[in-house]
């Protein structure tokens, strides 16, 4: 991966479906690689203060289901409605349909 270098950049993504829906985000950002605490740039210190915030206990705690563990069931459901699709188009071309 290519590091980027200092400037403003501009990342749009852009996502369409096959009814030619379309739908656009834009976020801008700036990279300054170097950024060092002498020049005005405090990194990510909460505004100078090291004590946590009283919202910071209101975040919402993690899945204990992994995105993984999400991706394998989705793809497991996706390959059986394949098969079941497959099955029901080999008994659409049967003239003895046992169910008419």
């Amino acid at each position: 991966t290519t590091i980027l270098s200092d400037g403003d950049y501009t990342l749009v993504v852009t996502s369409a479906d096959a009814s030619d829906n379309s739908n656009s985000s834009t976020i801008e950002f700036t990279v300054d690689v170097g950024a060092t605490a002498g020049n005005g740039n405090n990194g990510n210190n909460n505004g100078g203060t090291t004590t946590p915030d009283s919202s910071d206990d209101d975040e919402e705690t993690s899945s204990e289901i992994s995105s993984t563990t999400i991706q394998i069931a989705v793809l497991a459901i996706i390959l059986l409605l394949i098969v079941a699709f497959i099955r029901v188009n080999r008994n659409d071309t049967e003239d003895d349909d046992k169910w008419s």
